[in-house]
């Protein structure tokens, strides 16, 4: 039965990544092996029997369902421009966003983090901020951008923050459903700051989904900015819940018009969470997911 609850755990990790054309390491495979608790030497039996009944190919120490070709390239593409891209957000974004008052952290995730980028994806950022400050740190945030043109949908390295919320409430059960957003969270790279661990430690559902990942990272302090230690100061007591209440309603009626633009499904708006996706990508995925499982399980 332990072999067994392997093996399907296995194809269910083996098969959504095929969905993005990810074949996996046995490193990768084991850390986001889904729902079941694994040591390697078990993973790597239940593997040779899949490749032996023919199920799951292996090439260069990547794995992939059978039938699937040119992966390994893929993977190599994903690699290198998850390695550009991430040079690019520490050389030339960073330094900006360290200037961004209330800032708690920064995290890397979708194709970036999943490893499946290519050249003209976005740099996608999870964001944490100081308690009440949510609206205005994004508000700084969208300015230091804009001075480079880093969110222009024509770059090749846009900046989209697809979540912020503040440190004193990290618990997205609620608003992370799918599997899509599961692994959305589970592949986040911390860049700097902290608050990483905290992310998992309040949301067990994720080390539960993936029990062998460590979730654990160093802090990385933020680059100390005169402009950011500014701005603290004077955006601080009651200007600066002013200001967060102010920008929070204006921020509201602009994302509210691209949403009945874009649609609302991964769109939530509040006082303490900006999750701001106006592709759902998790509703695309999870049906083909679905029925690729229905096929190989």
């Amino acid at each position: 039965m332990r072999n067994q609850d392997i093996k399907k755990a296995a194809l269910k990790t083996i098969a959504w990544f095929d969905l993005f054309d990810h074949p996996l390491t046995l490193s990768e495979l084991h850390q986001y092996l889904y729902g079941v608790r694994a040591n390697r030497e078990d993973l790597e039996k239940v593997l040779t029997d899949l490749i032996k009944f023919k199920v799951v190919s292996k090439k260069k120490k990547l794995f992939f369902l059978k039938g699937k070709r040119g992966l390994t390239k893929s993977w190599s593409r994903g690699r290198y421009f998850r390695s550009k891209k991430l040079a690019f957000l520490k050389k030339q974004v960073i330094p900006l966003l360290s200037r961004v008052p209330f800032l708690k952290f920064v995290g890397v995730t979708g194709s970036v983090a999943f490893g499946t980028a290519r050249k003209n994806s976005d740099i996608d950022l999870f964001i944490i901020t100081y308690p009440d400050k949510v609206w205005t740190a994004r508000f700084f945030i969208n300015w230091f951008l804009d001075q480079k043109n880093l969110r222009d949908p024509k770059s090749e390295n846009k900046i989209c923050m697809n979540m912020l919320a503040p440190i004193d409430n990290l618990y997205f059960k609620p608003y992370f459903p799918k599997t899509y957003d599961k692994y959305y969270l589970a592949t986040m790279i911390p860049i700097i700051g902290s608050g990483y661990e905290q992310v998992f430690n309040e949301n067990l559902f994720i080390k539960r989904s993936f029990p062998n990942h460590k979730f654990k990272s160093g802090d990385i302090p933020l680059p100390w900015s005169i402009t950011r230690k500014f701005l603290e100061s004077i955006l601080s007591g009651k200007l600066g819940d002013r200001f967060e209440k102010y920008i929070f309603q204006k921020q509201k009626k602009h994302i509210q018009k691209n949403t009945k633009k874009f649609g609302n499904e991964a769109v939530k708006i509040k006082k303490d969470l900006a999750k701001i996706h106006f592709i759902s990508l998790g509703n695309k995925y999870e049906g083909k997911y679905r029925d690729l499982l229905e096929k190989i399980l």
